[in-house]
C-alpha cells in the first residue's frame, strides 16, 4: 500500500492492466522457464515465496485501482498471441 499511497503522490494512472492466472499455471510456467533457461532462482519453494508477496504486496495495491475502477483484467492463460489480443482489447486500441 505504500507503494500505491507514493505514486499516487506523482500520477494517477488512467487504466491498469491486471493479467491474471492461476496459481498453478504460475507455478508450471516458472517451473518450465527454470528447466529451459537453467535458472536456480526458480524452484518452488522461491516461486511460492514470490507468489506470496504478490499476495500481499500486490493484490491490495490492485484492490484499490478496482475501487477507482480503473483495473482493466485480462485472463493471462493462452498463447502470447492470445493475451496480447486480450489486452489490446481490454485498452480499447
Amino acid at each position: 500500500i505504500a507503494q500505491y499511497n507514493t505514486f499516487r503522490n506523482f500520477d494517477v494512472p488512467t487504466k491498469v492492466v491486471v493479467v491474471t492466472i492461476p496459481k498453478e499455471e504460475t507455478l508450471g510456467r516458472l517451473l518450465k522457464r527454470a528447466e529451459i533457461e537453467c535458472r536456480m532462482d526458480d524452484n518452488k519453494e522461491t516461486i511460492m515465496k514470490r507468489l506470496d508477496i504478490y499476495h500481499n504486496d500486490t493484490e491490495p495495491i490492485i484492490e484499490k485501482y478496482k475501487a477507482l475502477g480503473i483495473a482493466l483484467e485480462v485472463d493471462g492463460v493462452g498463447s502470447i498471441e492470445e493475451v496480447t489480443q486480450r489486452i489490446v482489447q481490454a485498452l480499447s486500441l
